[in-house]
């Protein structure tokens, strides 16, 4: 699902309706995307740009969102459920070991929060 297809179903976009019975839109779009993505229950899977009358793509691109269960499948869900969550938070800190060899322990362990 686009990010633009979200806000509309959740009553994030404005209306061009004026006058005083005019629609009101919610705030906090980014902050309620950002909360589902921290715990896992959704997935940037792509950005889709738009294109002009001539067909070439411009401005920022549109994030496409999915679930981690419909984007690799169920078994995948699965198997993640299975883990505490200790294990998971000792299998995030293992790869950013991996990734970053030179950093600091503390640091790794406070950027994980």
């Amino acid at each position: 699902m686009l990010s633009k297809t979200a806000k509309a179903l959740g009553g994030y976009v404005k209306t061009h309706e004026k006058g005083k019975d005019a629609w009101i839109p919610r705030k906090g779009f980014d902050t309620t995307i950002n909360k589902l993505m921290m715990k896992g229950y959704i997935i940037i899977i792509d950005f889709d740009y738009e294109t002009d009358k001539n067909g070439e793509f411009y401005g920022w691109g549109i994030s496409r969102y999915a679930t981690p269960e419909s984007f690799y499948g169920e078994s995948f869900a699965e198997h993640c459920y299975k883990r505490s969550p200790e294990e998971s938070y000792e299998r995030l800190l293992k790869q950013l070991r991996k990734l970053n060899p030179k950093a600091d322990e503390e640091k790794l362990i406070r950027f994980l929060g």
